[in-house]
């Protein structure tokens, strides 16, 4: 006869795994039990192609959500459809990001609702918190929108974007330059006190020493590039310096934003504004997509001796774009330069919450291993030894499947966003574009522009995968 303790337990045990298996297979990007990283894998092969079928497949039903899901999937969506050209759509899909955002800012900072998510995760992980999205993406999702409008002629439109691009940079300068420090002195405080493995410890020291150089994750200087670039387009030359010498100032060793300082600025009489019958060719490369968050599981001791472990995302890959856009025009050959590397940005985001997202995990471990080994004890006391046998097989089950890393990020973001800026005469011209991929491909395509007397004529390259895509907006 079976007691009643041993058919409790053995049907939580079925139940556990039906509801395991059920977020799994659940129709969200991401879940308690579903990794984002791999749902965007199976988006990626189609970046970059017109054929929008499979990506809007694995998007639309999020993108029609109000919350962080729904956000991070209409970024997705904008930046499948800025790497075709399909600029309006982009626009669109930005925008219904950006209300989302700003309703999950409008709340408080610490709601009723935040509080129970996390209280509620100790027993899951981090995926059941709300997505907001960092700040670095926040930026990024601007300054890409602020590309769909002057593709579409509207630099009211561009004007309003970098505005609220900048306004995200001041705002976290001022929100985190106190609390950024605070974090940086616990989480050196904090280096004796946490669980490691080599491992992890060599996974760590990557990532220091890979945003060595970087101040913080959210200010950009392609974002003030295009914002000074906006700026000149829209007659205001003034402003344009302002936001030029920002840009030089995070990337003092790209030759074409210097030249824009010199040129403004008058500082350098040998770089001139184009004459009476020139224009400006600018050209922005965005170089592949920035690489995901893995998964990494380590150990962490337990205050009664034993040993378990949780999961924890960082960033493995550290290979530095070295792929570049040569650009030959009329006899000229000219290559594209760095601005922004997004892989750093990232990394650097995530090494800003490490302390955050640390402390969580080890109190997440210690709670699950708690509350299994109490029901553990509770079912030995009701139904012996087979009873807390199953129960123990319940609780191994369940934290397996329940110790996942948060891997949620704007995975369509370029890897890398570079430059180049040719100023020539009035007419039109054939472009040859050359890229080298990760596979040593060359792959080149031809392009056709007009340069317009005074104007500046803005060719925005995506290159994704074995794919170059090119556009010529603006002139």
């Amino acid at each position: 006869m079976v007691s009643a303790g041993k058919r409790l337990l053995v049907l939580g045990l079925v139940s556990v795994v039906v509801f395991v298996a059920g977020g799994c297979a659940t129709s969200s990007t991401s879940g308690a039990f579903k990794s984002y990283a791999d749902s965007f894998n199976k988006a990626r092969p189609s970046m970059g192609s017109n054929d929008m079928t499979v990506i809007d497949s694995i998007y639309a039903k999020d993108a029609a959500r109000r919350d962080g899901q729904g956000m991070l999937a209409n970024w997705e969506l904008a930046a499948a459809d800025e790497a075709v050209g399909r600029w309006a759509e982009s626009r669109d899909h930005f925008l219904l990001a950006d209300a989302i955002a700003r309703d999950l800012e409008s709340k408080a900072v610490v709601s009723g609702s935040d509080v129970a998510k996390t209280a509620g995760s100790l027993l899951t992980n981090d995926n059941t918190i709300e997505f907001k999205g960092d700040a670095y993406e926040k930026v990024m999702a601007h300054t890409l929108n602020a590309l769909n409008y002057i593709a579409l002629g509207d630099l009211t439109g561009a004007r309003v974007e970098v505005r609220k691009a900048d306004e995200y940079q001041q705002l976290e300068l001022e929100k985190h330059a106190k609390a950024l420090q605070a974090a940086e002195q616990k989480d050196s405080q904090a280096d004796q006190q946490r669980p490691a493995t080599s491992e992890l410890t060599e996974e760590l020291g990557k990532m220091d020493s890979f945003t060595a150089g970087v101040k913080n994750s959210f200010q950009n200087s392609f974002t003030y590039f295009l914002s000074g670039l906006v700026y000149e387009m829209n007659g205001e030359a003034d402003d344009a310096l302002i936001d030029y010498r920002k840009a030089l100032e995070l990337t003092p060793e790209c030759d074409p934003i210097r030249e824009s300082v010199q040129r403004l600025s008058g500082a350098e009489p040998n770089v001139a504004a184009p004459a009476a019958d020139q224009g400006e060719v600018v050209i922005i490369y965005e170089e592949g997509l920035v690489p995901e968050k893995q998964e990494v599981k380590f150990p962490v001791p337990l205050p009664w001796g034993s040993i378990s472990y949780t999961a924890f995302p960082v960033y493995t890959d550290f290979t530095p774009t070295a792929e570049r856009l040569e650009v030959s025009i009329a006899g000229r050959s000219v290559e594209t330069e760095p601005l922004i590397d997004m892989h750093v940005l990232a990394v650097k985001a995530l090494k800003e919450k490490w302390v955050g997202i640390t402390a969580r995990e080890i109190a997440r471990v210690v709670a699950k291993e708690t509350a299994q080994r109490e029901t553990a004890k509770q079912a030995q006391k009701q139904g012996g030894v087979g009873a807390e046998l199953v129960a123990n097989l319940f609780g191994l089950i369940y934290k397996a499947a329940s110790t996942r890393a948060d891997l949620r990020a704007f995975y369509g973001l370029p890897d890398e966003v570079q430059v180049a800026r040719v100023v020539m005469p009035v007419g039109q011209y054939d472009v040859r574009l050359r890229r080298v991929n990760a596979q040593a491909q060359a792959l080149e395509k031809d392009v056709q522009l007009t340069v317009v007397a005074g104007n500046k004529t803005i060719v925005v390259v995506r290159g994704l995968q074995t794919t170059i895509n090119s556009f010529s907006i603006g002139g």
